[in-house]
């Protein structure tokens, strides 16, 4: 069933008046009762609606060559966010006329600008128990996912969490129940599942219905106050307000019911403004969902940052290498993977016993008596010990470290090749580009040098060599005359 021509009708079921839809075939489908018409069925004496007719929509029946289409901002939504969902806005001659949103099942539900009637391209049967979205999270791959009950909403409450939530939207308030039960393996593969329903009474009852399916535990209700719904709230501007409701979602619970002694006693203690602030660490934010009063929250450092080794232990950079004690937060390292690392914090200097590690190469380490190592000993087996435990150790063999990995380092184009550049400082002119070359040195320099080298000229038993760098790039070094 595709390409309703006819919409806002009354349904043959007699459960509503305007929310039967006829296509091309003569067929119908009613979203509200959520059930198909074929033509046999359908008396269309009984369509005639009392409410006055609907605007023409001419533009419903234009193909996709006749118009442009383009990630658009509405509603204030923005673009990147619509270019996210593959939300497109079809264009004609200069004036958008639709907004189409995707649904994984392949079809379209097309909004119509300005009038907001809606239709849908492809096959609505498979659509219309999915979810707006679904296919932009892949399951269980955030620790919460947002439900609304419209495709605006979804898109409202990913601009104002951003990846805080999973966001997705039900085609129709009318079909929640069948829809989330269709898509329960889905919803059900996240941790934690907000409920952002519209706040009319249609949407506490989806909620209602929402709420019968899943665990008690994982399951939470968005109450929404001043604005109907999560658009409202973003183009009101109250992305602030909306953040601290999203944030304060509750279990659900049927309005003015105390179900236990223990709610009795939260809501006689009960303090509105539980939500303190956001976390500056954006992790952080994803798993934690923001401060709350009454929560304890411990930062510990893990294992293997650091912590006992002594501040004088050379440090390697992508620039060069430091010391453990001169690194500040914001620094960039190599880590013990070989790859650039941003440190994130510091900790407090503590006095603790040290000891001298050496190595079979001849290099050691000055670490704590706490500092933890992965060792192997002579039967190749893993062990975790403390540097003390090393140090008392009876064995007649010591233990082996594993190397860290190789390090990598940002290539970065010099003005000059280095090995020209040492060379010149060697035995270059202090004030032009040559490089004195004697008799014993210019076949190696040749062979090192190779494309660098624009001439060569001898004088005196030496070789003149001038480089291919124009006289230029010494002096922006500021090595002419130095």
């Amino acid at each position: 069933m595709s390409d309703f021509i006819e919409t806002h009708l009354p349904c043959p079921c007699g459960e509503s008046s305007d929310a039967f839809s006829l296509d091309k075939e003569g067929n119908g489908f009613c979203f509200s009762c959520n059930k198909p018409y074929n033509k046999s069925e359908i008396n269309k004496s009984n369509l005639v609606s009392e409410k006055p007719k609907q605007e023409t929509q001419p533009h419903k029946y234009l193909k996709d060559v006749d118009l442009d289409f383009g990630y658009i901002a509405q509603r204030g939504i923005p673009s990147e966010i619509m270019e996210m969902y593959n939300v497109r806005t079809a264009i004609y001659e200069n004036t958008a006329i639709q907004v189409r949103f995707p649904y994984p099942s392949g079809a379209e539900k097309v909004r119509t600008i300005p009038n907001k009637t809606f239709f849908y391209l492809g096959d609505v049967t498979k659509a219309k128990y999915d979810l707006f979205g679904r296919d932009k999270f892949d399951p269980g791959s955030y620790p919460v996912i947002t439900i609304t009950e419209g495709e605006f909403d979804a898109l409202a409450v990913r601009t104002m969490l951003g990846k805080e939530t999973a966001s997705v939207s039900v085609p129709s308030s009318s079909a929640v129940h069948k829809t989330l039960k269709e898509q329960w393996d889905y919803l059900n593969s996240f941790d934690k599942i907000v409920v952002c329903f519209d706040n009319d009474e249609p949407g506490r009852k989806a909620a209602e219905e929402a709420a019968r399916l899943f665990d008690y535990n994982k399951i939470f209700f968005v109450n929404m106050t001043r604005f109907k719904d999560a658009n409202e709230y973003l183009l009101a501007q109250e992305v602030t307000e909306f953040r601290k409701l999203w944030y304060a979602a509750r279990r659900f619970q049927p309005e003015g019911v105390i179900s236990s002694f223990k709610d009795l006693a939260e809501r006689l203690h009960e303090d509105e403004n539980t939500f303190l602030a956001t976390y500056p660490l954006e992790a952080l934010q994803t798993h934690l969902h923001g401060l709350y009063r009454g929560k304890v929250v411990v930062f510990k450092g893990p294992e293997g940052i650091g912590k006992q080794l002594a501040n004088t232990t050379p440090i390697p950079t992508p620039t060069g290498w430091t010391t453990m004690g001169n690194l500040v937060k914001g620094d960039i390292i190599l880590g013990a993977d070989g790859k650039p690392t941003k440190i994130i914090e510091i900790t407090n200097d503590q006095m603790v016993d040290c000891y001298e590690v050496s190595f079979e190469d001849g290099t050691f380490v000055i670490a704590g008596g706490p500092h933890k190592w992965k060792v192997y000993d002579d039967d190749g087996q893993e062990h975790i010990k403390t540097t003390e435990e090393i140090y008392t150790n009876e064995r007649d063999t010591g233990y082996r470290v594993p190397l860290p990995s190789a390090m990598n380092f940002t290539y970065k184009k010099l003005l000059i090749d280095p090995y020209i550049l040492g060379y010149w400082l060697g035995d270059g002119h202090s004030y032009s580009r040559n490089i004195y070359v004697g008799d014993q040195d210019k076949a190696a320099f040749e062979k090192n040098t190779g494309g660098f080298i624009e001439s060569c000229v001898e004088k005196n038993g030496n070789y003149i060599y001038k480089p291919v760098y124009p006289h230029s790039y010494f002096k922006k070094l500021g090595l002419i005359g130095d």
